[in-house]
């Protein structure tokens, strides 16, 4: 076992691998669980793609005791705070309860995972339930041209593609291979559960999860090697009447100790509400209403885009503004009030989400299965003091000025800005 971390949270390994993250909480009259399996779309093979992502819609069908009604009223009686999902490093099954009914949701959310009882009945009506939820985001024109642009980033691997794959891969999944996906990803060293609430009945917990999970296999994490595919340009046309612009850089990672100096000049440059592209595009110039700069990032690689949709004839001003922006911030550097207002924001985030007990688990296991350790808010903030103006500068000049991933979609403007003139 080791030693509690700061604020009472605190790590332990079973024998066979398990991670459990405990945060006792005491203050709050809540309680929650999370429980990640390490997998996710990023290690399903081609013949069976979507597959995690339908086994975390069957845990919720039926288990050895009870049917899909029982489970849908058990929900209800907890309070309707659990559900589930899946993402490209993971399947997660979750809930909130209040804090006296800690044990009895760790008992059901274990069953769920652990004692499915799902059958080709189930199997069927859930991969309707998909395939409405695939055409549904084909449907939607920004989750679409969101997703055509990871395609144009990530190519040919896993990251390019939706959890939930495409309408064939699903259909072609069979009960078996729904089965051994299943098998696959309940081992020890797989396995993180995170549990905040548990200072009265400590004892009890760690009983619970030694019962369900002590005898599983310690099995291996799976490691992850992503690269971002060479830098292009696309147009895709779809009936709308709006343009909608993707562009995006090649980035720190996640496991990068450029990763934090790299937030804090997405945050300067197009996240909060005072930053550089927000107040030109929007506040100064009134080109658009949705816009912003965000960084998708996993241990191995990374991006950092932007996105906005407008009337298309605001498209050549949009983008030589975007341009102008990032060519002052690369030859001008950054300027010392947004650098002191930039970490001002971070911080204060980052603090309170210190007051969500169920935010501070999300960063616990996010932290595990990126660095296979927890790192505290305060070891996060005292590199967030330690960050300089420099650092900043470096990042821009060494992502910001070169290739770039360009996507124009929905309604094309009369005329393209060349992306290689930038």
């Amino acid at each position: 076992m080791t030693a509690p971390t700061a604020h009472t949270i605190e790590k332990i390994v079973l024998p066979n691998g398990l991670t459990l993250i405990i945060d006792s909480a005491s203050q709050f009259r809540s309680a929650s669980v999370i429980i990640t399996a390490i997998g996710g779309s990023r290690v399903e093979s081609s013949q069976i793609s979507g597959a995690t992502h339908l086994l975390e819609h069957l845990l919720f069908k039926r288990t050895s005791k009870l049917d899909t009604k029982q489970i849908a009223a058990q929900i209800d009686d907890f309070g309707g705070e659990i559900n589930a999902f899946t993402d490209s490093e993971s399947l997660c099954i979750y809930g909130t309860v209040i804090k006296s009914r800690i044990l009895e949701l760790l008992e059901f959310l274990s069953s769920l995972l652990l004692k499915p009882a799902f059958n080709s009945s189930d199997l069927v009506i859930e991969k309707s339930i998909v395939r409405q939820e695939i055409l549904e985001a084909q449907d939607d024109i920004s989750d679409f041209l969101s997703q055509e642009f990871r395609k144009l980033i990530w190519g040919d691997d896993p990251l390019a593609a939706p959890v939930f794959e495409t309408l064939e891969s699903v259909q072609a999944l069979g009960m078996e291979q729904i089965k051994e996906e299943l098998a696959k990803i309940l081992k020890g060293k797989k396995l993180i559960i995170a549990i905040s609430g548990v200072s009265e009945n400590r004892a009890e917990v760690l009983d619970t999860i030694s019962k369900y999970y002590g005898s599983l296999e310690v099995g291996e994490r799976p490691t992850f090697s992503s690269k971002l595919n060479k830098t292009s340009s696309k147009s895709l046309a779809r009936q709308s009447k709006q343009t909608h612009l993707h562009i995006a850089w090649n980035w720190p990672e996640l496991c990068s100790d450029r990763y934090l100096p790299g937030m804090c000049l997405v945050s300067l440059l197009g996240y909060g509400v005072s930053s550089r592209l927000f107040q030109v595009l929007r506040e100064e110039e009134g080109l658009c209403y949705d816009l912003g700069l965000t960084v998708d990032a996993y241990p191995d690689t990374a991006f950092c885009g932007f996105s906005s949709v407008f009337e298309p004839r605001n498209y050549p001003k949009i983008y030589e503004l975007v341009k102008r922006e990032i060519g002052n911030l690369c030859s001008n550097g950054v300027r010392d009030e947004e650098f002191a207002r930039t970490k001002r924001l971070i911080r204060a985030q980052l603090e309170m989400e210190e007051d969500s007990p169920r935010g501070k688990l999300w960063r616990a296991v996010e932290s595990e299965i990126a660095h296979q350790r927890l790192i505290s808010t305060d070891e996060i903030l005292s590199k967030l003091e330690l960050v300089t103006k420099s650092e900043l500068e470096k990042i821009s000049s060494d992502y910001l000025a070169g290739a770039r991933y360009v996507l124009v979609g929905g309604k094309i403007p009369k005329k393209l800005v060349e992306s290689d003139t930038w």
